[in-house]
């Protein structure tokens, strides 16, 4: 009976499309802001060289103005050398002007330490002149044409790059929704084809035990038994990586909190669970294998550590990286396989051999499905290149970390950060 796909979310095509967001996100943020911090350099400096430009023309000239195409909004104050007012001009396109105000605006300034500066709505410019001083104040109304163009340039901008947020959300959903469905059509050619070779395998295992029975001399027969086994391991294999991928949509660590400790978690085998004991056992199943292959095996194991999870997948992680560790060890090799609790409380599994070791080029190749490394297409693993891939997985689904370090010919170490 084929089972049902109870599981539908995807968190591995979350997760891309939570980074393919936040990576346009970045960009789109980094556009902007650069644009702003050119828009606002080139407007300082524009700012800078008009009103200087503009001061220098109006002092060299005792306040006049040599300038045909634009005729600034100004007025300036004559002082003696004793601080008074000696005369007062504006320009006729200066509106509401008062001299009682352009006085007690000299008279401000005046006092000040510095040559220029602002006072409300005018910039000024004090020239040191044989009779006294020359105060210059021009409206900012160009500062503020100027400032209007910018908000408005930003207020467009941030518009443009909200649609086009907007856009790539949109974007981004109906090109990973595609995605999904290739995968869901991976995942269940896979779930489909491991239970249709079952079959065929279980008949042709008995098959080969009656021809074994029948004819006890045929010297094929062990290689076809041979070949069966591995077949029969490949569709095992393969089912539980289409199980893996079923189950990998539910995030474990999201099912801590109060409201979701309810039948659910007991119908999904979610528990707290001696995680210590679950490594050992799996590790201790191992103790023959290694001995007859001449392997020593040392476990270090912190007790009392609980873990909340499934039990047998943490058992199943185990068993896969232990069976790893014992196919690509040394002759006489070692496989050291420790649990131990971090600084912050989080667990860490251990798996080390000696042996040949991973390039630097495989490693990230190494979790792929069907992928093995040359040393072990040459027949000496048996082996088809989903026992790492399954790991992954089930690591996936409980947001654990796998980091793989290696030693090329030296050595290799699987360490899982629950």
């Amino acid at each position: 009976m084929r089972r049902k796909n109870t599981f539908t979310v995807d968190k591995g095509l979350r997760r891309m499309q939570l980074r393919f967001f936040i990576v346009v996100t970045a960009t789109l943020l980094l556009v902007f802001i650069s644009s702003f911090t050119f828009l606002f350099l080139s407007f300082t400096n524009m700012r800078t060289k008009f009103y200087g430009t503009l001061f220098e023309n109006i002092s060299e000239n005792d306040g006049g103005v040599e300038n045909r195409f634009y005729q600034p909004k100004y007025f300036y104050v004559k002082l003696d050398n004793e601080g008074a007012i000696m005369y007062i001009w504006h320009s006729p396109w200066l509106e509401d002007f008062s001299e009682a105000t352009a006085a007690r605006y000299a008279e401000s300034v005046n006092m000040k330490a510095g040559s220029e500066g602002t006072i409300n709505n005018y910039r000024y410019h004090i020239s040191e002149k044989p009779y006294g001083k020359l105060i210059i104040f021009i409206l900012k109304h160009i500062e503020f044409i100027i400032r209007d163009s910018i908000n408005v340039s930003l207020l467009s901008g941030s518009v443009a790059c909200a649609v086009i947020l907007v856009f790539v959300i949109f974007l981004s959903k109906w090109v990973f929704h595609n995605e999904k469905i290739a995968r869901e059509k991976q995942r269940s050619f896979i779930s489909d084809i491991s239970h249709e070779l079952k079959t065929p395998l279980t008949i042709i295992s008995a098959g080969v035990s009656t021809l074994e029975g029948e004819t006890p001399e045929n010297d094929r027969i062990p290689v076809i038994k041979t070949q069966l086994e591995r077949m029969r391991n490949l569709v095992q294999d393969m089912f539980m990586l289409a199980l893996e991928d079923e189950k990998n949509g539910i995030d474990l660590k999201k099912l801590k909190g109060p409201a979701q400790r309810d039948s659910r978690l007991s119908k999904l085998g979610l528990k707290n669970f001696d995680l210590s004991s679950a490594v050992l056992i799996a590790a201790i199943e191992f103790d023959d294998i290694a001995h007859e292959r001449g392997k020593i095996i040392k476990e270090s194991i912190q007790d009392g550590i609980e873990y909340f999870g499934v039990e047998e997948d943490i058992r199943k992680l185990v068993r896969v990286l232990v069976d790893n560790a014992i196919k690509y060890s040394d002759e006489n090799g070692l496989i050291e396989i420790s649990l131990s609790v971090t600084g912050g409380s989080r667990p860490v599994i251990s798996v080390y051999n000696t042996g040949c070791g991973i390039r630097d080029g495989e490693r990230e190749r190494v979790f792929d499905r069907f992928y093995r490394c040359d040393e072990s297409r040459a027949g000496e693993h048996p082996g088809n290149g989903l026992g790492l891939s399954i790991a992954k997985a089930i690591a996936d689904r409980y947001n654990a970390k796998i980091i793989l370090d290696s030693a090329f010919g030296e050595w290799v170490r699987f360490t899982v950060k629950l």
